[in-house]
C-alpha cells in the first residue's frame, strides 16, 4: 500500500507540470492549427485530473489534507462573485460558461490550478522542477521557435497572438529579474547561462513586437471603455452584478459613436472590453471589480521579497489595465498569487477507524459516478468544439457536406452556443445562395425544378430557424437580429404568395429586424445600409435614399454607401451631386485592394462628366 500510495504522490507532480508548460504553448499559432483544441479544455481536463489523483491519494492514505496560503480567501471570493454574477446575469449560461476570455469553466479550472501550484510550490522536492522553473522553461522554449520561425526566408513568423506577446514579455521581465538577483549575489556559475537565456528571450520579444504592430487597431478606445463601464450604474441590479459575462457587445453597441465607424474594427462586434479591469467591472459589477481589487491589493501584501515575483507581478497589473481579458492574463494573476510564501497551516482529516469496508465502497461508486459524469460533460463539450472547428476545414475545401455534417453533429453535442447555431444558419443561407444563382443562369423570373425548389426552400427554412434559435438564446445580441434579417432578404419573389400585401412580405419582416438591430446599435452603418437597399428593391426610393444617406452620417469613409448615393442622385438628375458622391466613392477605394471596383467607378465617373452624356447611369 505504501509503494502505491507513494507512486500516486509521486505521480501528483507530473500533471501539473505539463499544464503549467502546455499552456503558454496554446497561444502559439503553429501548435493551434496542430491540436486544434480548445486551451480551455486542455486546462479543464488538466484540473480535474489533479482532483481525480488528489482523491485517489486521500482515499489510499485514509486522510484528507488541507493546506492554507495567504491568497485562498482573496481568490475564493473573486471566484464566488464570478459565480454570482454567473447565476444572476448571464443571459446564456452556456456562452457565458464556455467564454475562452473570461468564463466560468476557464475561472474554475484556474483556481484548482492556483491551489495546486500553491501547495506544490511550498512541498517542491529537490527532485521536481518548481512551476516557476517550468513556466520559465516554456517561455526560453517559445523564445527559441520564434527565432527559429522568423529566420524563414518566405513565410517569416507571421501573425503574433495578443497572448503570445504578452507572455514573451513575461518571461523578459522575470529573467531581467532573474539576472539582477544573480550579479546582486555574485554568483558566477549561472551568469553565463542566463545571460544567454535573457539575450534569446528578448530578441523573440522584439521580433514579436514588430510582427503585433505591423496588424494595425485591434482594440476600441478607452473612452468607449469608460462609456461601458458607466451603463452599469444606470439600474441598481447592473451596478451590484453587472451585465452579465456573455453581454459585453451589448453594452458596447450603446456606447459606441461614430468615430468607432472609422477604425477597422467597425464590422466586428466587441466582445471583450479594452482593459481586463475595465471588462470585470461592466461584467459582474461592483462586486466583481470590488472582489477582484481584494485579490490585486492582498497579493501586493503578500507577495514574498522576490525581484523577478515582484517584476512579474507589475507587468502583470499593467497588462491587466491596458489590455482585453483572456486566459493568459489571468493564468499569470492567478500563478502570481500561488507564489506568495509558505503554507500557513495544514489540516488533517483522518477517516475513522471506523469508516467500513461498505462505506469506502459507497464513496468510491459516489465519486466515480460524480467524476464521470463531470468527464462525460466536459467530453461532449469538447466534441462540438471539435466537430465545429473541423466544419472550418470544409469551407476552406470547399466541401458544402463536410460544412454541413460537422456543423450538425456540433449541435447535437451542445445546442446552446449560438455562435453554432449562427454558422449553422450561414451554411444554409450559402446553399439557398447556390440554388438561386443556378436558378438564375440569366433570365428573370428564376426557374426552379421541383428538386431545386424543395431543396431552396428547405435551406431558407433552416437559415430562418438557426437564426431564429440564436435570437432566443440571446437577445440581446444587435448582430443576431441582422443575420436574421439578412435570411429573410435572400427568399426570393418566385417562393412568395402571389398578390401579397406589402405589409406581410419578407423583405417587410427584414426591415423590422433591421429596425430591431438598430435599436440595440444604433451607429451601426450596415443596418442602415440593409434597410436601404431593402427599400430600393422595393422602389421606395426616398425611403432607400433617407437609409442611405443616414449610412454614410455615421460611416462617411464608406464607399458602398457613396456609390448607393451617386446612383439616386443620378436618378434624380442631380448630376452634381452624383458626381460628387462618385468623387467621395473613388477617395475611399484602394486601387491595390479592390482593383475591378476602382476601375468601374472611375469610368462611372467619366462618363458622368463627359458633355456627350445624355442621360444619367441606370
Amino acid at each position: 500500500m505504501n509503494k502505491i500510495l507513494e507512486k500516486i504522490r509521486a505521480s501528483h507532480a507530473s500533471p501539473l507540470q505539463v499544464l503549467v508548460f502546455v499552456i503558454p504553448f496554446s497561444f502559439f499559432p503553429f501548435f493551434q492549427n496542430l491540436v486544434q483544441i480548445n486551451i480551455v479544455y486542455i486546462l479543464a481536463f488538466g484540473a480535474l485530473l489533479l482532483v481525480i489523483i488528489s482523491f485517489l491519494q486521500s482515499l489510499i492514505s485514509k486522510k484528507f489534507v488541507f493546506q492554507t496560503n495567504p491568497l485562498d480567501i482573496p481568490v475564493i471570493i473573486f471566484l464566488g462573485a464570478v459565480l454570482l454574477s454567473f447565476v444572476m446575469t448571464a443571459t446564456n449560461k452556456m456562452q457565458a460558461f464556455l467564454d475562452p476570455n473570461f468564463g466560468l469553466l476557464m475561472m474554475i479550472s484556474l483556481g484548482i490550478l492556483y491551489f495546486y501550484v500553491s501547495r506544490n510550490q511550498s512541498n517542491a522536492r529537490a527532485s521536481h522542477a518548481s512551476p516557476l522553473q517550468i513556466l520559465s522553461l516554456a517561455g526560453f522554449v517559445i523564445s527559441s521557435l520564434i527565432i527559429i520561425l522568423s529566420l524563414e526566408p518566405t513565410k517569416g513568423i507571421g501573425v503574433i497572438p495578443l497572448d503570445l506577446l504578452i507572455f514573451i514579455g513575461f518571461t523578459f521581465i522575470y529573467g531581467l529579474g532573474s539576472l539582477v538577483r544573480s550579479f546582486s549575489a555574485k554568483e558566477e556559475a549561472p551568469k553565463v547561462v542566463q545571460i544567454c537565456i535573457f539575450i534569446i528571450v528578448s530578441l523573440a520579444l522584439g521580433i514579436s513586437f514588430v510582427a503585433f504592430s505591423k496588424q494595425g487597431t485591434l482594440f476600441p478606445s478607452f473612452s468607449l471603455s469608460f462609456k461601458a463601464l458607466f451603463q452599469i450604474f444606470k439600474t441598481l441590479p447592473s451596478s451590484l452584478l453587472g451585465f452579465g459575462i456573455d453581454n459585453y457587445s451589448s453594452v458596447f453597441n450603446r456606447v459606441k459613436d461614430v468615430g468607432y465607424n472609422q477604425t477597422n474594427l467597425w464590422q466586428f462586434p466587441a466582445n471583450l472590453d479594452r482593459s481586463t479591469l475595465f471588462h470585470i467591472a461592466t461584467t459582474t459589477g461592483l462586486v466583481g471589480l470590488a472582489s477582484f481589487l481584494y485579490l490585486v491589493f492582498s497579493l501586493i501584501k503578500k507577495i514574498r521579497q522576490n525581484l523577478s515575483i515582484k517584476l512579474g507581478f507589475i507587468y502583470t497589473l499593467f497588462i491587466l489595465i491596458i489590455f482585453p481579458p483572456s486566459l493568459l492574463i489571468f493564468f499569470l494573476l492567478f500563478f502570481l498569487a500561488s507564489q506568495t510564501g509558505k503554507n500557513n497551516k495544514e489540516y488533517v482529516f483522518n477517516l475513522s477507524e471506523s469508516f467500513s469496508f461498505y462505506s469506502y465502497v459507497i464513496l468510491i461508486i459516489t465519486a466515480s459516478v460524480l467524476f464521470g459524469s463531470v468527464v462525460r460533460y466536459l467530453s461532449s463539450l469538447y466534441l462540438a468544439d471539435h466537430f465545429y472547428t473541423k466544419s472550418f476545414v470544409g469551407i476552406k475545401e470547399n466541401k458544402f457536406n463536410k460544412v454541413y455534417d460537422n456543423q450538425k453533429k456540433a449541435l447535437s453535442y451542445n445546442p446552446y452556443l449560438e455562435q453554432y447555431h449562427l454558422g449553422f444558419a450561414r451554411t444554409h443561407f450559402v446553399l439557398a445562395q447556390s440554388v438561386i444563382e443556378k436558378a438564375s443562369s440569366g433570365s428573370a423570373p428564376l426557374t426552379f425544378t421541383k428538386e431545386s425548389k424543395q431543396t431552396l426552400i428547405e435551406a431558407i427554412q433552416g437559415a430562418i430557424t438557426e437564426s431564429q434559435t440564436a435570437i432566443d438564446l440571446n437577445p440581446k445580441k444587435s448582430d443576431y437580429w441582422a443575420n436574421l434579417a439578412q435570411m429573410y432578404v435572400i427568399i426570393p419573389k418566385e417562393l412568395q404568395e402571389p398578390n401579397q400585401k406589402d405589409t406581410n412580405t419578407p423583405q417587410t419582416a427584414a426591415i423590422t429586424f433591421f429596425k430591431k438591430a438598430l435599436e440595440l446599435d444604433p451607429n451601426n452603418p450596415t443596418y442602415y445600409f440593409g434597410i436601404g437597399q431593402i427599400y430600393l428593391g422595393q422602389k421606395k426610393m426616398d425611403d432607400g435614399f433617407k437609409y442611405m444617406k443616414k449610412a454614410t452620417e455615421i460611416k462617411p469613409n464608406w464607399a458602398d454607401t457613396h456609390y448607393q448615393l451617386a446612383m439616386l442622385y443620378s436618378q434624380k438628375n442631380d448630376m452634381k451631386s452624383a458626381t460628387k458622391e462618385l468623387e467621395i466613392t473613388l477617395e475611399n477605394l484602394d486601387p491595390k485592394i479592390n482593383q475591378k471596383e476602382y476601375d468601374a467607378v472611375k469610368q462611372t465617373l467619366d462618363k458622368m462628366k463627359s458633355p456627350q452624356q445624355a442621360q444619367p447611369p441606370q
